[in-house]
């Protein structure tokens, strides 16, 4: 009776901290969404007492983390440890600061991704949609009724947050605004607009539905050119790797629902480009455009091809090893921060060489794989593809804007990774596989 009340008891400390550590996970990944680049101090407490929670939990129960897939997040965190002492030995200005995202990230936060279940796949849908709701309307609030009463509000609060990084610039031209959590929809569009497309639930596509209607007038409003390729081409290149045979043709039965709704997206996408040359204006879209590939005139084009020159030099002095985390090279985009460039995945070859970018490119190309197995196993429908969709689309927009350098980006690679250490300990055993266990 004794031994029974203690295994009851033991089970309900535990069920406690786990939802205890689940619930701060959650609001730090809300927060990160709704909110990059500010409330550092809140979001590292947060992911402090989380850890904290789990590792409590560790000494009784283990951890539910594939032994096999720790190892290589140790590994990366190695791999960064030994650049940035590389970058240290050679005077490197953020040798130490890139630490962070490179040794202490693939050590800690894998440990919180061992609290994902399968059953999370559908809270975390939820999740994406209240803050998609969330920003789609405040970003709309705040730049369609900006001379408002509630868009002053929000002016002042935004202002208030991130300073210099909350403009609306309105002239006769065009209209356009920069919020930091536009990035966020860089994944939050092309999962939404894949889950429109082939979701099966029509509760579902009918949430999707809205939120993409309501999501592409902010990306238009936005004009990043990032935001607006990556959210077409992510959601086209998830479909072309995922092809199989069942793919190759629409059954029969749902022939006609598919038409239906294919009509329905034609309609609402016209209706957006029209609301978006109408807001924003022709010629804005048509500079934009044309601004693509234009490297004489256009200014970000230019900043972006002095980096890439720069470090291509850089890279051609030391191209399989680079020369260390935080190193410098000879043009500098930013006093603050001159470690720091646009072109993410030219900067990690610059800094980390051949051999580094080989390594990092390996995990996420690990990451991608498995993804593109569960789609193959579950179909298009899915999660892991909505999933699949954003995150390629997120990749491609991190090749000339340096998000993943930051920690409010890092939930980009963790869902992947949960998703893939939940599907590794489930493919080892039916009971529950701890740290210490998994293979």
């Amino acid at each position: 009776m004794i031994s029974k009340s203690i295994s009851l008891n033991s089970a309900y400390w535990t069920g406690l901290r786990e939802n205890s550590a689940r619930f701060l996970v959650t609001t730090l990944l809300a927060l990160s969404i709704l909110f990059p680049t500010v409330f550092q101090l809140v979001k590292a407490a947060i992911l402090l007492v989380a850890l904290v929670i789990i590792l409590s939990g560790a000494l009784i129960n283990q951890v539910p983390l594939s032994r096999r897939l720790y190892f290589f997040s140790c590994l990366y965190a190695f791999v960064g440890l030994t650049w940035s002492f590389y970058g240290e030995i050679r005077s490197n200005p953020g040798a130490m600061s890139m630490m962070t995202v490179m040794v202490l990230y693939p050590l800690l936060i894998p440990l919180c991704t061992s609290l994902y279940r399968e059953r999370d796949s559908g809270s975390l849908y939820r999740i994406f949609l209240i803050c998609a709701w969330i920003i789609a309307i405040t970003d709309l609030v705040y730049v369609l009724a900006y001379s408002t009463y509630i868009g002053d509000i929000l002016q002042t609060f935004y202002n208030y947050l991130y300073s210099d990084w909350a403009v609306v610039d309105t002239n006769d031209v065009y209209t356009k605004f920069t919020l930091p959590n536009i990035s966020s929809l860089i994944f939050l569009i092309p999962f939404f607009l894949s889950s429109l497309l082939f979701s099966e639930s029509r509760k579902v596509k009918s949430h999707s539905f809205f939120i993409v209607l309501l999501t592409l007038p902010v990306a238009a409003l936005s004009g990043r050119r990032a935001l607006l390729v990556s959210m077409v081409v992510g959601p086209a290149i998830a479909i072309i790797i995922t092809i199989t045979r069942s793919h190759s043709r629409i059954k029969v039965k749902r022939a006609s629902s598919w038409w239906w709704w294919s009509l329905i997206i034609a309609i609402a996408i016209s209706i957006w480009i029209y609301l978006a040359v109408y807001w924003v204006g022709l010629a804005y879209y048509t500079d934009q455009i044309n601004s693509i590939f234009d490297f004489k005139d256009n200014q970000s084009n230019l900043e972006r091809a002095y980096q890439f020159h720069s470090m291509m030099r850089g890279i051609h002095d030391a191209p399989w090893f680079g020369h260390g985390a935080g190193a410098v090279a000879d043009y500098i985009r930013s006093n603050e921060m001159p470690w720091a460039y646009e072109l993410y995945y030219i900067s990690i070859m610059f800094q980390y060489g051949i051999v580094g970018f080989v390594l990092y490119a390996v995990g996420i190309i690990f990451l991608c794989w498995k993804l593109i197995s569960s789609v193959r196993e579950k179909g298009r429908s899915s999660f892991e593809f909505c999933l699949l969709s954003g995150f390629i689309a997120f990749l491609i927009a991190n090749a000339t804007n340096p998000y993943l350098a930051k920690f409010d980006y890092m939930w980009i690679v963790f869902i992947p990774y949960a998703i893939v250490n939940l599907k590794l300990i489930s493919g080892n055993s039916a009971r529950s596989v701890g740290l210490s266990r998994a293979h």
